[in-house]
Formats: C-alpha cells, structure tokens, sequence
C-alpha cells in the first residue's frame, strides 16, 4: 500500500502520486503491519491521546527501517526495559540523586509507621485467625527487612558524604 509515512500527517489514506497532498512527505510502499501502525498513531495524535512525535521519532517511519535496523531497535528497546524493571528493584543506583534516595528513604519510613500503627489491629485479626502465630512473625520480618532497606540507604548516603569530603581535602 502507498501512503504517507508522516506520523505527524493527518493524512491516513492511500495516496496517489510522489509527495502526500497535506505535508510533502514522499509517498512510500509500506507493509500491512508497518501500515496498521503508522495508522493507529496519526489516529492518537489526532484524538490527543499522543503528542505528535519528534522529527527524530518521526524519522524511521518517514525513511523507513531495514529488518537489520528493526531488529536492533527492539533489541535497544528490550534492553532499556529491562534496566528500568530492574532499576525499580534496586535499593539505589550509582545514577540515583541523593534526593532521589532520600525520597526513598521518606517512603520507607512511612511504610513502616504504617506498619506499626496496623499492627494493633493485625493482633486482633491474628487473635481471630488460625495462624496467628504465623502472621505476627511474618509482620515482624516484613519490618525487619524495611528497616535494612532503610539503613542500606542512609548507608549509602554517608558513604557519599564521606567521599566528597575526602575530595574536597585534596
């Protein structure tokens, strides 16, 4: 099928001759899917559910990709979704602001007094339960295992510290 391959370009039907009627993009022969694609994105622009895309992301659709190019696209895509899902895991990274894992640290410290102050109502519900021996040290290790991360931070935090000041004496 040819059609303008601007994702910016309101134009989502098959288009006669070289260059598309409403932007000047040269016309290209795209694929089903390429074409399926394309299309659903000039429709979320067009309903605001997406901003128009940058020339620089606009730029593979308008060119196209070889299956070479493709392929290495979504190998870089894979491989930043995956450092992000393990970033969310990780405690800090070397990357992380000292606000960043100060945030962290505030949200912990909540969790835990949030923690506490539901425990009088967990022994309650312990005392109903069957397994109340179970759920009370589970809440306790739950706890514990907050409180590591909590200090692994603040660790990290004057280990940072400590290093500026031993640059600054030099």
């Amino acid at each position: 099928m040819k059609m303008c391959p601007n994702p910016n370009c309101p134009n989502s039907k098959g288009v006669n001759g070289d260059f598309c009627p409403e932007c000047g993009t040269a016309i290209r022969e795209v694929g089903f899917l390429e074409s399926g694609e394309i299309i659903g994105i000039k429709k979320d622009i067009k309903k605001g559910k997406k901003p128009p895309l940058t020339p620089e992301e606009s730029k593979r659709y308008i060119t196209g990709e070889t299956k070479e190019e493709k392929e290495q696209r979504q190998k870089n895509e894979k491989m930043i979704k995956a450092q992000q899902k393990r970033k969310k895991h990780q405690l800090f990274t070397e990357t992380m602001s000292e606000d960043e894992i100060r945030n962290k640290i505030y949200i912990d410290m909540d969790n835990l007094a949030k923690q506490e102050s539901g425990t009088k109502w967990m022994k309650a519900g312990a005392m109903l339960s069957f397994n109340s021996r179970d759920q009370m040290i589970a809440a306790g290790l739950k706890a514990i295992i907050d409180q590591n991360k909590l200090m692994i931070r603040q660790n990290e935090l004057l280990l940072r510290e400590i290093k500026k000041f031993n640059n600054s004496e030099l």
